[in-house]
C-alpha cells in the first residue's frame, strides 16, 4: 500500500502528512505516533476553508514503514497557509 506525503508547513522532521481529519476521524485513527496540527490545507496548499473543523494529521514515517506502507513524496506548495 502507498501513502502520499505532501508538504505542510507544520510537518516536523521524520513525519508524514497523512490527511486532514475531523475530531471523529482523529479518534478512529489508530496510529500510535499521530500528532494533530492546526491548519488544514488542500492539495494546492491553500487553507481548507470548506471544512473549517478539520486539522492536519501527521504520523512518524518509521511507524508507517514498519507497517509496510510505501511513502510517495508529492510536493505541493504551502505558502498560502501563512497568509
Amino acid at each position: 500500500m502507498a501513502i502520499q506525503d505532501r508538504n505542510h508547513p507544520e510537518k516536523k522532521a521524520g513525519e508524514v502528512f497523512l490527511t486532514n481529519a475531523s475530531k471523529g476521524q482523529w479518534d478512529q485513527t489508530g496510529w500510535k505516533t499521530k500528532r494533530a496540527g492546526t491548519v488544514a490545507l488542500d492539495i494546492h496548499g491553500k487553507k481548507y476553508s470548506e471544512y473549517p473543523t478539520k486539522f492536519p494529521v501527521f504520523v512518524q514515517r518509521s511507524e508507517l514503514e514498519a507497517s509496510k506502507y510505501d511513502i510517495e513524496i508529492v510536493d505541493a506548495p504551502h505558502e498560502e497557509a501563512t497568509k
